[in-house]
């Protein structure tokens, strides 16, 4: 029996002081290519939509801090995808505020 394929949506805000800047979406990126699913990143904004394996893409989105980012996980796997992809957000892609630094 073949397996279904799951569709999974979620919204986050860009809470990275220099947005969605080129190591967070290489990091994007890697983690995205790790899955079998599609996993497609929108812009609520502007409309733009990115492929989240493609780090040009990424960077296209102009993804800024407080910026309202659409994730959407399409595939066999679409639930670990997600889970993997906010795991990213939710620790702000292990980024450190400036204050932190002193």
């Amino acid at each position: 029996m073949p397996k279904t394929a799951l569709k999974r949506v979620e919204e986050v805000v860009v809470n990275n002081k220099s947005g969605l800047h080129a190591r967070i979406s290489t990091m994007l990126a890697k983690t995205a290519m790790a899955f079998s699913s599609q996993i497609l990143v929108h812009k609520q904004r502007d409309r733009k939509t990115a492929d989240a394996r493609s780090v040009l893409e990424l960077l296209s989105l102009g993804a800024a801090k407080e910026d309202r980012i659409r994730i959407e996980a399409a595939g066999e796997d679409a639930d670990q995808a997600m889970d993997a992809i906010l795991e990213l957000f939710t620790v702000r892609f292990k980024e450190l505020d400036d204050e932190e630094l002193d």
